[in-house]
């Protein structure tokens, strides 16, 4: 058992441990978003900078959320938050749960009147070219604007639930939404899966197991997603994680050897950024449909995505034509070497085999 899981369980299970880190264990940590759990395990004060830090980001990251339900609401913005801006506060301490931005998601034809709010309150536009979001910054901290939970492309698999996410949502305060909470653990899934092939850290079993034991589930209504998405064995494998660091079975599923995927998750480090992940072999074989995805980003298929590339033009349908042809030229200047890799990359057998026994 490496390390990291070793001191995860230890806190999860409340047990003590004596195992001394050196340099390069620190590294991992860092590479998991996790080095705040050295202080809450060791109680050691040579860590107490690293909890501290994650303490005060933290509230950073919160202020900003609040600022932004504030503008939304003001003018009238339906918008929900995902993810981490959300799991942070099931964890015992609101410290341990690190993130890297704040996840909001708009009705798609709010885009341009979003652009220019944000714009106007001190929010700058990043350069991240993305079909399902736009990238923000202000103090530092990173925004991530949804118009799409996932890029719209003909067959993704997800968007067959995922498609209109305002369905899947209730109303919490004015035209603040929360995502229900069985759709929010399915869709955290999807991404998992998502960022699984360039690499996901260990943290997020730590936000299932913290969504399974504080949030009242319809199980019977997961399942049903669960198996129209396909994602049972990726399932089962996130259930035998969190039994391995956690010593509890929740939901019912077969218990088995789950120590090859720890150990991935350990290596490849949050999004890819650990030492032993091979990313750049990896990155270009994400999507399942490469055609599909190509003439979706080449055409812009995806109205929103449109609009946050061109919020004036995209607005009206006989500016397409130069919309097309502006974001041909981009792409040929900025995206030809990727699309090609894209195109040509052959799969590994190795990986395609790893990727078969973690569920994707």
């Amino acid at each position: 058992m490496n390390k990291v899981v070793k001191i995860l369980k230890a806190y999860l299970t409340n047990d003590e441990i004596i195992d001394d880190l050196n340099a390069d264990d620190l590294i991992i940590f860092k590479e998991q978003s996790l080095l705040q759990y050295l202080y809450t395990v060791f109680k050691d004060k040579k860590y107490k900078a690293y909890y501290l830090s994650s303490f005060v980001i933290q509230q950073k990251f919160i202020s900003i959320q609040s600022e932004l339900t504030i503008l939304f609401n003001t003018n009238e913005i339906p918008h929900f938050y995902v993810k981490g801006s959300v799991l942070y506060k099931l964890f015992p301490d609101i410290a341990l749960r690190s993130r890297g931005d704040i996840d909001v998601f708009v009705a798609k034809d709010k885009i341009p009147q979003v652009m220019k709010l944000l714009k106007n309150n001190g929010y700058i536009l990043d350069e991240s070219d993305c079909m399902h979001h736009l990238g923000y910054n202000k103090n530092n901290l990173s925004i991530e604007v949804h118009f799409s939970l996932f890029d719209d492309y003909a067959d993704n698999p997800y968007l067959k639930v995922f498609n209109d996410p305002f369905s899947l949502a209730v109303v919490c305060d004015k035209y603040l939404y929360e995502l229900k909470k069985e759709y929010h653990f399915v869709y955290c899934i999807c991404h998992f899966a998502n960022h699984l092939k360039l690499g996901a850290g260990i943290r997020y079993i730590l936000d299932f197991y913290y969504m399974l034991i504080n949030w009242n589930l319809d199980y019977e209504l997961i399942h049903k997603l669960i198996n129209e998405l396909q994602l049972n064995l990726l399932y089962e494998n996130i259930l035998n994680c969190i039994y391995i660091l956690t010593c509890k079975k929740l939901d019912d599923f077969p218990i088995k050897n789950i120590d090859f995927m720890l150990d991935y998750l350990v290596n490849s480090g949050i999004h890819g950024n650990g030492k032993n992940n091979d990313i750049q072999n990896k990155i270009f074989t994400q999507k399942r449909n490469k055609v599909k995805y190509i003439l979706a980003r080449l055409f812009m298929t995806n109205k929103a995505y449109r609009l946050s590339k061109y919020p004036k033009l995209g607005l009206h349908f006989y500016t397409y034509p130069l919309c097309f042809i502006h974001h041909t030229f981009y792409l040929l200047t900025h995206k030809l070497i990727k699309f090609f890799k894209l195109i040509f990359k052959r799969k590994n057998k190795e990986d395609e085999q790893l990727y078969k026994r973690l569920g994707i």
